[in-house]
Order: structure tokens, then C-alpha cells, then sequence
């Protein structure tokens, strides 16, 4: 068996180990910070987002390539919701910071 011919499959199967690996450590860090929850949420996604993707490319039937090709979108869509939703709400943090610094700076 030539080991090329896996390699797609074999690069989807470390990315996505080494997404959940990355995102249970940052979990299991703090399991209560909001941050926390929303980057596990968002790498759970992305795990589920390469085995869809990596699965569309896979199948030769065309009634199932254009559903994959569909949830393969909605997905993308979800990861946007989330990795937008995760930024700004750590810009928001990080200006309610610079409020308080500001002000006992000029106490």
C-alpha cells in the first residue's frame, strides 16, 4: 500500500487530533471561564467542519456530494458565528480593562 494515497486522510486525522488535544487542555485549564468554553465550542466545530470536508471530497455519489457540500457551508457559518461571538467578546473585556486601568491611574 503506497503511503501517499492516505495522506489526506492521514493530515485531516492529525489536525483534528491536534485541535481537540489544544482545546481540552485550554478547557480543562480554567472550566469556568467563559473564553475557555467558546474556543472548545469553536475547535469542536472545526473538528467536525475537517471530517465533513475531508468526507465531501470522498464520495462519488452526487445527491450526497451536494448535502455534504451544504452542511459543509452551514458549519463554516457556525465557525464564523462562534470565531466572531469569541473576538469580540474579548475586545469587550479588554476595554472594560483599560476603563478601570485609566481610572485608578488618575486616582
Amino acid at each position: 500500500m503506497n503511503f501517499l494515497s492516505n495522506f489526506d486522510l492521514l493530515s485531516v486525522g492529525l489536525t483534528t487530533a491536534a485541535i481537540g488535544f489544544l482545546a481540552f487542555i485550554v478547557y480543562f485549564n480554567n472550566r469556568k471561564s467563559f473564553t475557555n468554553q467558546a474556543f472548545l465550542f469553536f475547535a469542536c466545530i472545526t473538528i467536525i467542519w475537517g471530517w465533513v470536508n475531508y468526507s465531501n471530497y470522498q464520495v462519488h455519489e452526487p445527491t450526497m456530494a451536494l448535502w455534504l457540500t451544504r452542511l459543509t457551508i452551514f458549519l463554516v457559518l457556525g465557525m464564523l458565528l462562534v470565531f466572531f461571538n469569541f473576538f469580540m467578546f474579548i475586545q469587550i473585556l479588554n476595554l472594560i480593562l483599560i476603563k478601570y486601568i485609566n481610572f485608578y491611574y488618575y486616582l
